[in-house]
């Protein structure tokens, strides 16, 4: 009875353990703090799959709301699209293959702090080739 006991314990502090790491690592679906290293906000992913980037962040604060932007490499066309608070991340449609972007998120509150440029004063910058 003893080992049927202790598999038994084994098991569950290991299905505690599995559960517990995919809290902190991001695998719960309704995770959306950076870790603690993160300032304000932090993209966590920003990947291509030819056609579409895919860019995905966390924030370490509350906002209103995001904007993501991004600008192809060459041009001075940015294009931006605003994302509710509870949104983390953002599909950009109609990728040139083989061209450079660079994608910023900016993390907007609904009052500007005194000593912020504006309401999007928090930004996290990343570029990738498509």
């Amino acid at each position: 009875m003893a080992a049927c006991n202790s598999t038994h314990a084994r098991r569950t502090a290991l299905a505690a353990i599995a559960a517990g790491l995919a809290v902190v690592t991001g695998l719960y679906p309704g995770h959306a703090q950076a870790d603690p290293g993160c300032r304000s906000i932090c993209i966590t992913d920003l990947s291509s799959d030819g056609s579409r980037l895919h860019v995905a962040w966390m924030a370490n604060e509350p906002f209103e709301f995001f904007e993501v932007y991004w600008q192809h490499q060459g041009t001075i066309d940015n294009r931006t699209e605003k994302v509710g608070a509870d949104q983390f991340a953002f599909d950009i449609p109609d990728v040139a293959r083989g061209t450079n972007y660079t994608v910023q998120v900016l993390g907007c509150t609904a009052i500007t702090p005194w000593n912020a440029d504006g309401p999007c004063s928090h930004v996290d910058q990343r570029s990738i080739t498509a």
